[in-house]
């Protein structure tokens, strides 16, 4: 109930792809409206964004939703336990210990402008189980 949520109406400068720039949905809509049917809204292109000390990697939905939950994964030496819900179309990090470990439901090319060197799940898997 104490949540504050950050909404920057102003994308002049925003790094999006056109279509969403087309979209006035991202534009416009703030917190407590209804969400408009957008039938653009880049599903395929979600997933968890994981930043470590030294690395950071991507997990697409669509290749955690052929695995099955959780994913044991090595990172920086430090095992991730990547838990994934197909029917809630979520994923979160938590450590070995089951601690939750800081990590985003983010689209692919967002992550991408903040972490251009980024490992993405599937393309060189890690997987250690």
């Amino acid at each position: 109930p104490n949540t504050k949520l950050l909404v920057n109406k102003d994308t002049s400068e925003a790094v999006f792809p056109d279509l969403i720039l087309q979209e006035q949905y991202y534009n416009t809509w703030v917190p407590g409206m209804d969400y408009p049917n957008n039938t653009n809204h880049q599903i395929n292109n979600l997933g968890l964004g994981v930043e470590m000390e030294r690395s950071s990697i991507f997990f697409p939905l669509e290749k955690l939703f052929d695995e099955n939950s959780p994913i044991v994964y090595k990172l920086d030496e430090k095992e991730l336990i990547i838990n994934f819900d197909t029917a809630g179309i979520t994923a979160w990090a938590e450590d070995s210990n089951g601690n939750m470990i800081p990590s985003t439901i983010v689209y692919d090319w967002a992550w991408n402008n903040f972490f251009p060197d980024t490992e993405t799940y599937g393309s060189e898997s890690h997987s250690i189980r």
